[in-house]
């Protein structure tokens, strides 16, 4: 559908929702003029129209919300309130002389579910199956969330435990070995968990449930650019189990000291309108728009980091040693200060959404090669000189380096010293990492390992 060209011009603006009990209007009004969309501008969703002397009204009632796709100089292109998808753009905008190729997919439905974790190590994407086996991780299956949204990011100061290899359990006398685990925890560099009067009631709980704890990390909300607020809760008994399998010992940990497993919650400022007290009506200022106010609320009233494997507290005990397992896949690998772990859930349409985005046309012909050419001084292989374990393998017995920045299709060759071709690697964009990352496990066109 489209709205007539008569009654439509480039001033095009989704006004405030109106809320009344449970019915929610968003409400987009076109002021009457001139369009410089030949047939006026599509639409979906199904309006009611209403004039008032010169202006005319189009009026989009829906129990969710609704956007407007405006080009570079604000000329509406298309309005929708139908938020499912590919659905969002309307079909007539195929019609339209605007149309260059592109369709807009919005799925609010989607809203506040975890899309995914990733972890970086000095910028380049480590893979999940490592994270999941040796790392400390975003545990998104104990996490509550409540209305927390939005790409958060995990700055870590150093190794939750401190070390970086691990422990050596002693067995015949633990004490020992708890001295050992005080002593580094006590030697990270840390930030303190927030304690400040007045959290508790935030959260709803006892403020006897919350301790002071110094953690080893920041955590920011990239989406909204604000630092979150880290509550730490009291545990049931202050040890932790340090081991694998049946060698294992449990260990005294000190009450001010974050650990993986121990249970957080997130506290964020977070923008609302006024409402008055009591009710869900929103208190409008002179402009007849609502009165914004910021205020904390709960994001998470449990977090989580922790290792996925063999326990989320992890087995930070050193490789090789009793206790530390036997299996390909058990381990501990120590993060640093450059490791940054970050988790995302999607963020919804509200009536404030903003977004701007680039269309740009597709690259061809000799342009290819000029793009190419670019990225070539860019690419690197990591880690360079190789180590016979590191960050990006999967397995203990996996032995793999990491191609990064790489085009989004190629071929690589690999050869010996002498000239000899070793291995031809092809890719396309579905092969590579976030930062154009193609993972080798170095072996040869045979299946051999590399010498």
């Amino acid at each position: 559908s489209v709205l007539p060209e008569s009654v439509i011009s480039t001033t095009v603006r989704l006004e405030d929702s109106v809320r009344t009990g449970a019915a929610t209007s968003a409400r987009f009004d076109i002021v009457s003029g001139v369009s410089t969309a030949p047939r006026g501008v599509p639409f979906a969703g199904t309006p009611t129209r209403t004039t008032n002397g010169d202006t005319t009204f189009y009026r989009f009632s829906t129990g969710a919300l609704g956007f407007m796709l405006v080009n570079g100089s604000g000329t509406p292109l298309f309005v929708s309130t139908t938020l499912t998808g590919a659905a969002a753009t309307p079909a007539s905008f195929f019609a339209s002389r605007d149309y260059t190729g592109f369709v807009v997919s919005v799925d609010n439905r989607n809203a506040g579910t975890f899309a995914a974790e990733t972890t970086l190590e000095n910028g380049v994407f480590v893979p999940q199956a490592n994270v999941n086996s040796f790392r400390v991780q975003w545990r998104q299956e104990t996490a509550t969330r409540t209305i927390g949204t939005g790409n958060y990011h995990v700055q870590w100061t150093g190794d939750p435990f401190g070390v970086r290899r691990g422990f050596t359990i002693d067995f015949s006398d633990p004490t020992v070995t708890a001295a050992a685990l005080a002593d580094s925890l006590a030697a990270r560099t840390a930030t303190p968990a927030a304690t400040d009067t007045g959290l508790a009631a935030i959260l709803g709980v006892d403020p006897a449930t919350i301790r002071p704890a110094r953690l080893p990390f920041t955590i920011t909300n990239r989406s909204t650019g604000r630092v979150v607020t880290v509550v730490a809760f009291t545990r049931l008994t202050n040890t932790m189990v340090l081991g694998d399998g049946e060698d294992t010992v449990r260990l005294a940990v000190p009450a001010g000291e974050w650990i993986p497993g121990d249970r957080l919650a997130f506290i964020e400022d977070i923008d609302e309108d006024s409402v008055v007290v009591g009710t869900a009506f929103v208190v409008l200022g002179t402009d007849g728009r609502p009165l914004r106010a910021t205020r904390k609320r709960v994001t998470f009233l449990q977090a989580v980091l922790g290792c996925n494997q063999p326990r989320e507290s992890c087995n930070p005990t050193r490789p090789g040693t009793r206790g530390a397992g036997t299996a390909a896949l058990t381990g501990y690998l120590a993060l640093t200060s450059s490791t940054v772990t970050t988790f995302h859930y999607f963020v919804g349409l509200n009536r404030y959404s903003d977004y701007t985005g680039v269309v740009t046309a597709g690259v061809s012909g000799t342009g290819i090669t000029a793009v190419t050419r670019s990225q070539l001084d860019s690419i690197r292989v990591v880690p360079n000189p190789f180590v016979a374990f590191s960050t990006f393998q999967t397995a203990i017995d996996e032995s793999r380096v990491v191609f990064t920045h790489l085009p989004p299709r190629g071929s690589l060759r690999v050869y010996s010293v002498s000239g000899q071709l070793i291995q031809q690697l092809s890719w396309t964009t579905a092969d590579l990492g976030s930062n154009g990352d193609l993972h080798y496990n170095l072996r040869t066109r045979e299946g051999t390992d590399l010498a």
